[in-house]
């Protein structure tokens, strides 16, 4: 007969393991509780407890587990050494904390605005559908209008994700199978800029990269030849303006192991060569237009210098600050609006930006 004892004998083991490693977290909570407001890994505020008297029945457990959650005791020990073994053994990283370890070093962020996993809509399989296409064709239609009718000039620009951009670096496992909503966007709406041609002509013919491997975004140099097309949008416009081009500026490259927010995320401890590359502008441009409002995400952070060369003036406004208010645009006084999101966060383009301009 088999021996049922020893099998038995390790689940009760590791049941009681368990059990005394999490008791040991509560008992810790108890004396050393979790004083950090902001989660480094994660860049976000992390859960307060909630409180014994004014919080209801209902939100007090879900606030606590959250609480829990955020300031297990070596948490992040935890992960850092179950995403290594995951990928040394299965060269794999877990989507479900929205980071995918790829090949050479590459991570990439597996999440979008209202749709995760984000790489399902990099393959393809989560279509735009006509109604949706419409409603963001309509969307800036109405901002273009309302641009017309104070005399600015209107530009949207999506950035490109990473993965859009080198592909090649993902695991095998994802393929585009189709055009992706990026694409379809940019089929159906002309005055949005194809940053995403942009970057895949340029990239054969530098020897930099792009985007950082270990961060979700693109560096300085991506970010200047996104301005670039920019500039030429300007251009057509302002046509005292500059057009920008490579031979404006002097790249130098300067390599790190330390790694960026997708590492931080991934909490990995292995090694990383992430290059950190150095724009400088050989001469300022010479007739720039005198002032652009920017409504923008992250993905601005590195094209601000570039952006610069343009204008006199650049005022800007973070949407992490709230909604876009019309109110803004007018007392800015711009001759350009530019709105920049990246492309995992383009439906912003239907929830966010068009009841401002309808108002």
């Amino acid at each position: 007969m088999p021996d049922t004892k020893r099998p038995l004998f390790i689940k009760r083991v590791f049941l009681l393991g368990v059990t005394i490693l999490a008791g040991l977290n509560f008992m810790l909570f108890a004396f050393c509780p979790g004083s950090a407001k902001k989660d480094l890994h994660e860049n976000r505020a992390t859960a307060t407890f909630p409180s014994f008297r004014s919080t209801p029945l209902e939100k007090f457990f879900p606030q606590a587990e959250k609480y829990f959650t955020d300031n297990f005791i070596l948490k992040y020990a935890y992960i850092s050494r179950l995403s290594a073994l995951r990928k040394q053994v299965f060269n794999y990283s877990n989507p479900e904390i929205r980071v995918i370890a790829g090949k050479d070093g590459w991570m990439f962020y597996n999440s979008c605005h209202y749709a995760d996993p984000g790489m399902d809509e990099f393959c393809g399989l989560k279509p735009l559908s006509e109604a949706e296409l419409a409603s963001i064709a309509t969307t800036l239609q109405i901002a273009q209008r309302w641009c017309d009718l104070h005399g600015i000039v209107f530009i949207p620009l999506i950035c490109p994700d990473k993965q859009s951009i080198y592909p090649e670096f993902l695991p095998s496992i994802y393929t585009s199978y189709r055009e992706n909503c990026y694409d379809q966007m940019l089929a159906a709406n002309p005055m949005l800029i194809n940053l995403k041609k942009a970057l895949l002509d340029a990239k054969p013919k530098t020897i930099f990269p792009l985007y950082y491997k270990t961060d979700t975004h693109w560096n300085k140099l991506g970010a200047f030849l996104a301005v670039s097309e920019l500039s030429k949008a300007i251009h057509t416009k302002f046509p005292v303006s500059k057009v920008l081009n490579l031979a404006d500026i002097s790249i130098s490259e300067q390599h790190t192991d330390t790694g960026m927010d997708l590492a931080r995320m991934l909490v990995w401890t292995g090694p990383v060569d992430e290059t950190e590359l150095t724009i400088r502008f050989n001469k300022r441009a010479g007739t720039r237009v005198h002032k652009a409002f920017v409504f923008h995400d992250s993905f601005f952070d590195a094209m601000e210098p570039s952006v610069s060369q343009l204008f006199d003036t650049v005022q800007t406004r973070h949407s992490c600050f709230g909604p876009l208010q019309m109110q803004e645009i007018l007392d800015a006084k711009p001759d350009v609006l530019i709105i920049e999101v990246v492309e995992r966060s383009k439906a912003l383009f239907v929830d966010q930006f068009r009841k401002p301009f309808t108002r």
